[in-house]
């Protein structure tokens, strides 16, 4: 695995603040990468970042991880249902997540 792009990926998910989402795209949008790369770097990746602040583009992660989720949008504020996140309020908006990751890098 790249790890230029494992680097961006995961100051990228530092980027989204508590109480928001990203979906994969968003992320990989940001960081010049493909969604299915962003979830392949958060599955070998994922436990140094908040993961669960990162869900598909319907809302939702996969049914083990949706479980571990809960707790934390819980904690954060986040709506969601089922193991679907309410994405049209809380999913952080793409250009201020790029303009947060352009200042971190």
């Amino acid at each position: 695995m790249d790890e230029f792009a494992v680097q961006r990926v995961l100051l990228a998910v530092d980027q989204v603040p508590p109480g928001w989402v990203a979906s994969y795209g968003d992320i990989g949008a940001v960081v010049g990468v493909g969604p299915r790369q962003v979830g392949a770097i958060l599955r070998e990746h994922g436990d140094q970042v908040a993961w669960w602040r990162v869900v598909s583009a319907a809302g939702t992660l996969p049914a083990p991880l949706a479980g571990r989720a809960a707790a934390h949008w819980d904690a954060e504020g986040v709506a969601h249902a089922d193991g679907r996140v309410d994405l049209s309020g809380h999913r952080v908006d793409r250009v201020a997540l790029a303009a947060a990751y352009a200042r971190a890098v």
